[in-house]
């Protein structure tokens, strides 16, 4: 083992990459990432990166609320996650991302969560006000 992956093992944000790049047994996010990959040669693995995605997004990065306090830090942790492990897959010469194949799919994949946690995240809110103004008005 090397001196430095050791060195690296001691730092807090190791534990959170580790959270983030867990494999995942279930088949829940499959939907997400099922037929987004056209290349034989990498379906695989982005199909393995496209689940992690969908679990550490679905799961709103509540898996490293424990390693990490400061939700900022939340995102730029998952960022920097995501661009590793996309660049253990495409390891081509390719200076701009959005030139590698499967990026786009992946970004659309990662939109489409997203929008999906904000219309959740709407009508939560949108239920508690309803039934905090139904209170008030009771209570006037």
């Amino acid at each position: 083992m090397h001196i430095e992956f050791i060195k690296l093992k001691t730092f807090p944000s190791y534990d959170v990459y580790e959270e983030l790049n867990k494999e995942s047994s279930s088949n829940k996010y499959d939907n997400y990432c099922k037929d987004k990959f056209k290349s034989e040669s990498e379906r695989t693995k982005l199909d393995n990166l496209c689940k992690k995605l969908a679990r550490n997004l679905k799961g709103k990065l509540s898996n490293i609320e424990d390693k990490e306090e400061n939700q900022d830090d939340h995102c730029l942790y998952f960022m920097y996650w995501t661009y590793d492990e996309m660049s253990k897959i495409f390891t081509g010469n390719s200076k701009n991302i959005y030139e590698i194949g499967g990026f786009a799919n992946l970004l659309k994949i990662v939109y489409d969560i997203s929008s999906e946690l904000r219309n959740e995240d709407y009508r939560e809110k949108s239920a508690f006000l309803n039934n905090e103004f139904s209170i008030y008005n009771q209570v006037v």
